[in-house]
């Protein structure tokens, strides 16, 4: 198995911290040097200059920064008095973190429980009403309303944080150990991230549920995206981020894109939008002049942030801070302190924010249930890594089909070390199958860490048609295994599928600029007559459907750079269940 492609949870130590990258996987930091931190408002500061001094020394400053931690930065900002001390906390570390892959897989039935204390609903309805007569007076334009629930982990925070992220876990997740307290953070929401003098925001405002179904959630999505209140809010948002930033980038830098982009995190819909700009100046400066997030504030931030301290009944504390990394090379990552949880003592029990925005056509009772969909992410486990294997629902027991899929499955669990039954898998295939009448069916086949098996039957997402694709917008990595082991972890293909929303397919290129796959099938193309295909070592899966292919074609597996299918006379994408299909590439 290759080293470090599951994290293993008892790391979870004392001063360890565990960061999602969005790219890299998994950010293990351990044995930190020393902790700095501030429970004074005077000395915030001090302990951001010395992380980012810390950082810009060689090392790596990971750590997070309280709601109420604001006024150091801005000593116009009113926040309720702390009641948890720690304002600024930063585990300062000599030695660059270990990646990996995956956490490793944890499934918790029922993961945590919530307590809704009574008069939370009566207490919000009362500030609601508040908000509203300041906004009918002009005394604000929107402010986030949030309360806290008490939560009740059902087994220790860090298997509960791997339950909860699951195998397509938040953007932004982030574990933090501080000895007597553990913060468990499944926050989708970006505040700032800089590379070098590049910084970009990416404000959240803008949510709808979804019942899992994709109908429902193409419903959510076109609901969202023509919802006026939803833009409104949304736009709100960035023109106070491109005025905070104004402020401290470089003139003519400040770019707003992506405007009211649709992201997906588990069954709820988020509308985000991006502004990005040149800031040359210390990090340290930044949080001077965009914390607390304009996002969790509201309009303006000034008068939104007294509004709140006089009606909110509790403080904040980590949750609507922020929680990130500094690292050499002036590179930092701050996530908005939302959908997260503080652990404190050696019991389970913790308190988790949630909240809204509340405009002037607000409803109390629909922002009251927004408030506690997002409260849900705790209470159900996220879908649990897995190896995979798709086949045709019409298979048959003795079929050499099912038996290439069967090899290539034994095959990855010898490489991930996972338990391979062969009879236990057969008993499991022999489900009852209902007929499908409108699509392709196939047998969706998993096999966990543990070595159990799952069957389910669905139904193919690639149509009988001629598909369209594009180029992807970024190179996989050859090396990467996923692309050589299938498995539940589909969010490399779901994000680069997320970059052509109206076409079928994106053909997968690799570091070197040679066609890998699509994120459906192999990838085939006709050349004066020959069939070519990528080489595995491009970085692709032994497709069975390619396979079935070669049974009655020639195909020569060979390096292809992308740029020969220009010249493609065919171009086919072959996949185990539905076979064949034409692709239409739309080139740029």
């Amino acid at each position: 198995m290759t080293p470090d492609f599951f994290l293993p949870l008892d790391a979870a130590q004392h001063g360890v911290a565990i960061v999602r990258d969005r790219e890299a996987g998994w950010k293990l930091f351990r044995d930190p040097a020393k902790t700095v931190q501030s429970v004074r408002l005077d000395n915030v500061e001090a302990v951001v200059a010395e992380a980012e001094a810390w950082s810009e020394s060689g090392g790596y400053a990971v750590g997070f920064l309280s709601y109420e931690a604001a006024p150091a930065f801005d000593g116009n900002i009113q926040v309720r008095t702390p009641t948890w001390p720690i304002l600024a906390w930063f585990a300062l570390y000599p030695n660059p973190p270990v990646i990996c892959r995956e956490l490793e897989p944890v499934s918790l039935g029922a993961p945590a429980t919530l307590d809704l204390a009574p008069g939370t609903h009566q207490a919000y309805q009362e500030m609601f009403g508040e908000t509203r007569r300041a906004l009918e007076e002009g005394e604000i334009y929107q402010a986030n309303l949030t309360f806290k629930v008490g939560v009740e982990a059902n087994d220790d925070p860090i298997r509960l944080f791997s339950s909860l992220c699951g195998v397509n876990p938040p953007p932004y997740a982030a574990y933090l150990h501080g000895g007597d307290w553990q913060v468990v953070s499944l926050s989708p929401e970006l505040l700032f991230e800089r590379d070098g003098a590049r910084v970009q925001m990416r404000p959240m405002k803008g949510t709808a549920t979804y019942d899992g179904s994709q109908g429902d959630r193409d419903r959510a999505i076109r609901w969202l995206r023509t919802d006026p209140k939803t833009m409104a809010e949304n736009i709100m948002i960035v023109d106070m981020v491109r005025n905070d930033l104004g402020r401290i980038a470089e003139t003519g830098s400040i770019q707003a894109t992506g405007l009211l982009t649709v992201e997906e995190h588990r069954t709820v819909l988020q509308v985000t939008s991006t502004v990005t700009a040149e800031v040359e100046k210390p990090t340290l400066e930044i949080f001077r002049n965009v914390f607390p997030p304009a996002s969790v504030t509201g309009a303006p931030k000034v008068a939104a942030c007294r509004h709140i301290a006089r009606l909110e009944v509790e403080p904040r504390g980590i949750y609507c801070g922020a929680i990130g990394t500094m690292e050499p090379n002036r590179k930092a990552a701050f996530s908005v302190g939302i959908r997260t949880a503080l652990f404190v003592g050696r019991e389970r029990l913790g308190d988790y924010g949630i909240g809204s925005g509340v405009v002037w056509d607000s409803e109390m009772d629909s922002e009251f249930q927004e408030c506690l969909a997002k409260a849900n992410v705790m209470t159900s486990s996220a879908p649990e890594w897995a190896l995979l294997e798709s086949m045709p629902d019409t298979l048959l027991p003795d079929s050499p089909q099912l038996a290439k899929h069967l090899e290539r499955l034994q095959n990855s669990a010898g490489f991930f070390d996972i338990p391979f039954d062969r009879e236990r898998i057969l008993s499991a295939l022999a489900l009852p199958r209902q007929p499908r009448i409108d699509g392709a069916g196939k047998l969706r086949l998993t096999l966990n860490r543990r070595g159990e098996a799952n069957v389910e039957q669905t139904l193919s997402v690639l149509q009988d048609r001629k598909l369209t694709a594009k180029l992807a917008s970024r190179p996989i990595q050859s090396t990467d295994p996923r692309m050589r082991h299938k498995t539940t972890d589909r969010s490399l293909f779901n994000e680069l599928r997320s970059d052509a929303p109206t076409l079928d397919e994106v053909l997968l290129l690799n570091e070197f600029g040679q066609a890998v796959c699509f994120t459906n099938g192999n990838l085939i193309a006709e050349f004066d007559g020959r069939w070519l295909s990528p080489d595995p070592d491009s970085g692709c899966l032994a497709g069975i459907g390619l396979w079935r292919f070669m049974l009655d074609a020639d195909v020569e597996l060979c390096r292809i750079p992308v740029q020969d299918l220009r010249a493609a006379s065919r171009i086919l994408l072959s996949n185990a269940v539905v076979g064949i299909r034409e692709v239409q590439m739309v080139w740029d």
